[in-house]
């Protein structure tokens, strides 16, 4: 694994936003083509390998939260343990998820947290670095099968969970989260899926079910929307009483919840893939990251090593933290870097590669292409 230095495309903002890609550049610079990721074939295996192993321990870890009623532990109120359980037991489907690892081309890669819920980075990781890889290393290849896995996909949702019309959703005012929402109603499209891609301020209820902005009952409906945020509204009642409608499902707030990381650890000690964690500090844990529960993107983390101490803000933790072992991440040119490693279905898909100066990756964080070379 390595981090090289390169020269950026003179078009490169142009061929981007000819690709649909705006928000290559906000506060600071988000898409970083001056370097790229060198892996091998066996580093890349390395991270599939360990991102199916994780997958399955994730779906383990949700039998063993409803068998032995688990829900207290990942912050997970009682009103909502039956409906997840139905949600489960009805196999209400999903689509995608990421999961974040540390990795270094030498050690396994290490678990930090799954994004299962509302991931994002999805064209980046699938479209942008793959219009790069042919443009500036046509001979190289990529740890990249995102969008063929998706729209593999969406007609398994046609053909097996008979879903022909889907309805796309989430906040007005993102360029980013719209950009997501549109790739993936492309990938529906493509699968022959018809789509109605609109802002959730235009959802209502009518008293039976939910309906968009001029009435139509909403038959299914992917919501980049986190779960964690609509259990909690006007609406969310009824959401919970239609969680079968939803995309992704409800028992994806199992993975969510960074109380899974302790429950995996619990589970599966020394797992070469797993970092301790716990519920609780301890003394023994010296090199420690504190995370809320229900935190994203990067927000209120504190890093402690015993020498060095970071600290985010944010608007969460009220609701509590949980205690991982800190994972030397990947340094390079000043920077640390992250692996967002992608599962589409049950399906290792592809990696996309955050990277800061800051040891934590935030939505700002920019991200960097790479290439696989044997």
């Amino acid at each position: 694994m390595k981090r090289i230095e390169i020269t950026p495309r003179e078009n490169w903002k142009k061929e981007s936003e000819l690709l649909g890609f705006t928000w290559h550049t906000g506060l600071n610079p988000y898409w970083n083509e001056s370097a790229y990721y060198e892996f091998s074939g066996q580093e890349i295996a390395q991270i599939e390998q360990a991102t199916h192993s994780l997958n399955q321990l994730c779906y383990l870890a949700i039998e063993k939260t409803i068998e032995n009623n688990l829900f207290a532990d990942l912050k997970i109120s009682d009103s909502l343990r039956e409906p997840i359980i139905k949600s489960w037991e009805r196999d209400d489907p999903t689509i995608f998820g990421r999961m974040d690892l540390a990795y270094d081309g030498i050690n396994p890669p290490k678990f930090l947290e799954y994004n299962a819920d509302t991931p994002t980075s999805l064209p980046e990781a699938s479209l942008f670095q793959w219009y790069w890889l042919k443009a500036v290393f046509p001979e190289n290849d990529q740890f990249n099968s995102l969008h063929d896995c998706l729209t593999e996909q969406m007609e398994w949702l046609k053909s097996e969970k008979k879903i022909t019309e889907l309805w796309l959703t989430t906040m007005e005012g993102s360029d980013e989260d719209w950009g997501n929402l549109i790739y993936l109603a492309d990938t529906a499209v493509q699968s022959g899926i018809k789509i109605n891609v609109i802002p959730i301020e235009e959802i209502g209820h009518d008293g039976n079910q939910f309906v968009d902005g001029h009435g139509k009952n909403i038959s299914r409906l992917f919501k980049l929307y986190p779960w964690e945020w609509l259990v909690n509204e006007d609406a969310g009642q009824e959401a919970i009483d239609s969680a079968g409608l939803f995309i992704e499902p409800l028992w994806k707030l199992i993975l969510q919840s960074k109380g899974l990381l302790p429950l995996l650890w619990k589970l599966f000690p020394d797992h070469p893939n797993l970092l301790p964690a716990y519920l609780e500090p301890r003394p023994d844990l010296i090199s420690f990251v504190k995370k809320p529960f229900w935190s994203r993107e990067g927000a209120n983390i504190t890093i402690s090593d015993g020498q060095t101490h970071i600290e985010t803000g944010g608007m969460y933790g009220s609701e509590g933290f949980i205690y991982q072992k800190k994972a030397p991440l990947f340094q390079s040119s000043g920077n640390y870097s992250v692996i967002g490693s992608w599962i589409v279905g049950e399906t290792p898909a592809g990696i996309g590669v955050r990277e800061d100066h800051s040891q934590v990756i935030t939505n700002l964080s920019p991200f960097v292409p790479h290439i696989i070379k044997e």
